[in-house]
């Protein structure tokens, strides 16, 4: 069922909460052919970067539906995949996840 979520990008009644990644096996979850999560080595990236590989993500996940969309924003609809210790700058607010 979660694979659904993640490659549909459906969304339940409630929006989807942050998810504990660290005990999920690195790229266990297909997202696209070209893309898996969570990303290989990813305790080893910097917030900067997983910021940046969760927002790729989310980015591809939406592209899938037809709209386009290149901003942060997008990782509130999409905050199931932000990995622990992510710093996100949105709309100028800084947020710790």
């Amino acid at each position: 069922m979660a694979e659904n979520l993640l490659l549909d990008g459906t969304m339940p009644l409630l929006p989807l909460g942050r998810r504990k990644w660290t005990s999920v096996p690195e790229e266990s979850v297909s997202i696209s052919p070209f893309l898996k999560w969570p990303p290989k080595n990813w305790t080893s990236f910097t917030p900067d970067q997983k910021a940046f590989a969760a927002e790729y993500a989310a980015n591809l996940l939406e592209q899938a539906t037809g709209f386009h969309p290149m901003e942060r924003t997008l990782l509130l609809k999409y905050n199931f995949l932000v990995l622990p210790g992510t710093i996100l700058q949105v709309s100028s607010l800084e947020t710790k996840m």
